[in-house]
């Protein structure tokens, strides 16, 4: 994508608020607009697929979130108590993270569509 959408995440913990900035093409950046790093983590090995993910820190507390979660939150209206809601990559492609390729599933939903 040639000019990606930006809008801000914002992700709660009890009184605290960590705010980042994401794209449609699934960019990360933190509060002042610089870039955020991105976690890959490959578990091919283990028949798992590569899973992409932030960490941060609250309160002296370190948090994550998957990347596809916090693109879904951004473009999708997923809401960050949802974890009963999963996050479907529609080409299963687990690093195609883009806002077009993402699909907000109930589990029975998307055990169906890797049946």
């Amino acid at each position: 994508m040639n000019n990606p959408n930006i809008v801000p995440v914002d992700l709660r913990y009890d009184r605290s608020t960590v705010r980042f900035f994401v794209t449609d093409d699934a960019q990360v950046f933190d509060h002042d607009m610089q870039p955020y790093p991105v976690r890959v983590r490959d578990r091919t090995a283990s028949g798992r697929r590569i899973e992409t993910s932030i960490t941060y820190r609250v309160q002296g507390v370190r948090k994550g979130i998957t990347l596809h979660r916090l693109v879904a939150m951004a473009f999708h209206g997923l809401k960050q108590h949802e974890t009963y809601l999963d996050v479907h990559h529609i080409d299963d492609d687990c690093t195609n993270n883009s806002a077009d390729n993402l699909a907000v599933l109930t589990k029975a939903e998307h055990m169906a569509v890797h049946k």
